[in-house]
């Protein structure tokens, strides 16, 4: 190292890696004039500032507000265009400080600052709660000091009862919590086990498999208590800061049932379980605010649920019509067989599509994918619009459906099915993937054929696909054969198979020309793989949100969960051409309606990516890597990291690059009974078919005016960024509703022997600890016994001797523990089965 020369030494200057002034200087001062600004503000303002929550709360329920909203009443600005940033981020911040106001989104607020509004009631609620906390733990502290005090009542939790619940509700409690542990036994925090007493089973085969048993009631000072705690744990309506949150700890203390626990908010879930406030099975997705379910504590959805239902029940009664809005431009397409493929328990078909040959001509086929068309009778504006509108998709939970559209409109009136109005989208496509003309064309069907994947795919011949034929299920409970399948064909008949073999192969080439030959990488967009779902089953309608805070309750009896279980197939997940038969034709219509759009420039839902600027390379890398790689697995893994590469998902009512896809404007259309944003772009086509009808075929190509739309620009814009968070918070709630379950499967077959599990299950590494933010794990997984779920690997001597979790490696382990609270299994190491260097 070359010697400093002492003559240099007070020269020597630490580097300073902060932006110069000079550079900074600019910014920083509009910062300062901002900061100025808003505190000018704050100051004019400060009464109304001082009871904001008084001015917009309202007194029993809560309530949704966007900040310019919010900012309108408080300070008494009505138009919005007189609302600057400076005044919006005067409320902001005197919102973010103020525990009774929420973001509705915290992940998403700076896209959507939606805040949730707590009612008056419930603030009073929650101060008489804090208020009572503190007296009696001033008594326990006061009787503790006073032990030689003859002046210090004795009965003083007694001389509280009529004013602080909080003596008697800890007596009342304990008695709950002795009884559930003598029915059930508590596994972990927030875990607790199988009822050891079962439900007899009659002659009916409807009857439900889980009792509820009243054992005392609460009363209405003891369910604030219980609503309190409810709101800590479950909705997390609470926030972890102040004295409010730190009442739920002293609680749990003083009822003295919980030694060695953390009094966190898994203690005080497994609380509100052991005295039968909710189920032991309870899925706490139902309690997130942000989900908008039509129960009872979101009263918003509710009522317009109630709404909805009022409108539906007038059309069965027959007070109310449904009015065909295309009626006059309706084509009737005969005996034309249209093939609905959907599994056998569905309720709801969106679509199905149909072959028409080309008289001397083989070169060139027309494919028609024919969608059900409610939007042709819901017209913007209405109950059931305004319901779709809030749900903005069905949601499938396991134990539960909570449909967009009333089932006695969708399943009577709209569903695809011999007679029913459609939306039919035509494409005449050349055999090696050329579109040369394409329709969009309402009619109506009469020659409906349903089928399921799994017929489909043993008609045409991939043996290998069975996702209703898995090796064996693993079965907890006692479930009840209570649903019956509308019945479907045994069997296709030969017309049907040449023209569902004609499709899949029109299909895969137009897919093969779209991405250039990214045959099996395109099919599942998100490089994951598929974990099938699982059945639950507790009563015939199934079962909701069970939490209660009127009576203490004992459950006897638990959901019935089956699983179909397999070892992972690498081509379920890599893709096959069968596979991708509906998939290709669904993708081919929905870039085909963007194109039509495009060229209208009328504004719709499009759907695309959005590239990291500084993922291109990496993306040429693992797509080479991915090419190049020789076992399933590799590919599976490079396959994940190129798209996890790509971008993020986006939706704009102006066209967006798919480069997943390889379509330049793509929107979805093919579901509308299930999507209300396919919905909204079927009323914006039909206006602009019936616009065409008007004055021309093809007379809107070009045009700039959107006058004739029930939706502008304008306002799709403003739709767009609330229907992205929603439908992103819908998938994490479809995801943590499967894993739930899956882990309620798991845990009662892993702690209490209800199925059998593989003794050792041969884990494959995805991430190691560099790419896991979690300091309690080492690696994650998937089990090649399990479907390929996910786990978590633990570090141990076995691990260390191999130098730890690499990408790629297979591990034999077996589970060490499952968390049905924080929904993950855990593995630790037997040995190392393979590790294969990747490229």
């Amino acid at each position: 190292m070359e010697k400093v020369d002492n003559s240099s030494l007070g020269q020597l200057q630490a580097i300073c890696q902060d932006v110069p002034r000079d550079v900074a200087g600019g910014l920083l001062e509009k910062l300062q004039r901002f900061q100025r600004a808003c505190a000018e503000v704050h100051r004019q303002h400060l009464e109304r500032l001082g009871r904001i929550h008084s001015l917009v709360a309202y007194e029993a329920n809560t309530r949704e507000m966007m900040l310019h909203e919010i900012a309108s009443i408080v300070l008494q600005k009505p138009d919005p265009e007189e609302l600057t940033d400076v005044m919006l981020w005067t409320i902001h911040a005197v919102l973010s400080t103020d525990m009774r106001f929420k973001p509705q989104n915290s992940r998403m607020h700076h896209l959507v600052p939606l805040w949730r509004v707590s009612s008056r009631q419930e603030m009073h609620n929650f101060e008489h709660v804090r208020r009572w906390v503190r007296e009696y733990q001033e008594g326990v502290v006061s009787q503790a000091t006073a032990l030689n005090d003859d002046s210090f009542p004795i009965d003083w939790q007694e001389n509280l009862k009529d004013i602080n619940p909080i003596p008697r509700f800890i007596h009342k409690t304990k008695r709950l919590i002795q009884d559930s542990r003598t029915h059930r036994s508590v596994v972990t925090s927030s875990q607790i086990g199988p009822s050891r007493h079962k439900v007899a089973s009659n002659s009916s085969k409807h009857d439900a498999i889980v009792q509820e048993v009243t054992l005392t009631t609460f009363t209405t000072l003891e369910r604030q208590v219980i609503g309190y705690l409810k709101s800590w744990c479950l909705t997390a309506e609470i926030p972890s800061y102040g004295s409010t949150f730190s009442l739920a700890p002293i609680l749990l203390r003083a009822i003295g049932t919980y030694d060695g626990h953390e009094l966190d908010i898994r203690t005080a879930l497994l609380f509100l379980m052991e005295i039968g406030a909710c189920a032991p099975w309870d899925d706490r997705n139902y309690y997130d605010t942000n989900m908008h379910l039509p129960t009872y504590y979101d009263h918003h959805t509710k009522h317009l649920f109630d709404s909805a239902a009022r409108s539906v029940a007038a059309i069965g009664q027959g007070s109310e019509t449904l009015q065909d809005s295309l009626a006059s431009l309706r084509k009737d397409w005969g005996n034309m067989a249209v093939y609905a493929i959907d599994g056998a328990e569905a309720r709801e078909i969106d679509d199905g599509i149909s072959l028409e040959k080309i008289e001397g001509d083989e070169s060139a086929f027309w494919v028609h994918v024919h969608i059900a068309n409610p939007s042709a009778f819901i017209k913007p504006g209405d109950a059931v619009q305004r319901y779709a509108a809030q749900m903005i998709s069905t949601i499938y939970k396991p134990e539960k459906v909570y449909p967009m559209i009333d089932p006695r409109l969708s399943q009577a009136h709209f569903s695809l099915a011999n007679d029913r109005a459609v939306l039919t989208v035509s494409i005449k496509l050349t055999v090696d993937g050329e579109i040369i003309e394409k329709n969009i064309t309402p009619g109506r069907v009469h020659n409906v054929q349903r089928f399921t994947p799994s017929q489909v795919s043993q008609a045409l011949g991939n043996s290998t696909y069975s996702p209703q034929g898995p090796s064996h299920v693993l079965t907890v409970g006692q479930p009840r054969e209570d649903i019956v399948n509308d019945p479907v064909p045994t069997s296709l008949s030969t017309t049907a198979i040449s023209d569902l073999r004609k499709l899949q192969q029109l299909g895969h080439a137009r897919r093969t020309k779209r991405s250039g030959g990214l045959d099996s990488a395109i099919k599942h967009m998100n490089g994951s793989v598929v974990v099938p779902e699982p059945h639950v089953y507790i009563q015939r309608d199934g079962l909701g949100p069970t939490y209660s805070p009127t009576f203490g309750r004992r459950f006897i009896g638990d959901p019935a969960i089956s699983w179909a279980v397999k070892e992972l197939n690498w081509g379920d997940h890599l893709g096959s051409a069968t596979t991708s038969l509906v998939s290709d034709i669904m993708i081919l219509a929905c870039e085909v309606v963007g194109n039509w759009c495009s060229e209208r420039n009328i504004p719709a839902l499009y759907r695309g990516t959005e590239r990291k600027t500084s993922s291109s390379m990496q993306i040429e890398i693992y797509k080479a890597k991915y090419h190049a790689a020789v076992s399933e697995e590799h590919k599976y893994l490079f396959l994940k990291a190129w798209i996890d590469s790509e971008g993020t998902a986006t939706q704009k009512s102006m066209p967006v690059p798919h480069d997943l896809l390889g379509i330049p404007a793509y929107t979805q259309i093919t579901s509308p009974l299930r999507r209300y944003t396919d919905m909204l772009v079927h009323w914006q086509l039909q206006a602009a078919l019936l616009y065409e009808a008007r004055h021309g075929q093809g007379s809107l190509i070009g045009s700039r005016d959107d006058s004739y739309l029930p939706f502008s620009r304008t306002r799709l814009d403003s739709l767009v960024p609330n229907m992205t968070v929603r439908d992103r918070d819908i998938r994490r709630l479809k995801l943590r509703s499967k894993n739930h379950w899956i882990h309620q499967l798991l845990s009662r077959a892993f702690y209490f022997g209800e199925a059998e599990l593989p003794t050792t299950v041969d884990v494959l590494v995805c991430k190691d600890s560099l790419n896991l933010r979690r300091l309690d794990v080492s690696a994650f997984g998937i089990m090649k016994e399990l479907n390929g779920y996910g786990t978590h690997l633990l570090h141990s001597d076995v691990s260390h001797r191999e130098g730890g979790f690499k990408v790629g490696d297979w591990w034999q382990c077996r589970i060490k523990d499952v968390d049905t609270f924080g929904l993950r299994t855990r593995c630790e190491p037997i040995r190392l089965l393979k590790r294969d260097v990747l490229l």
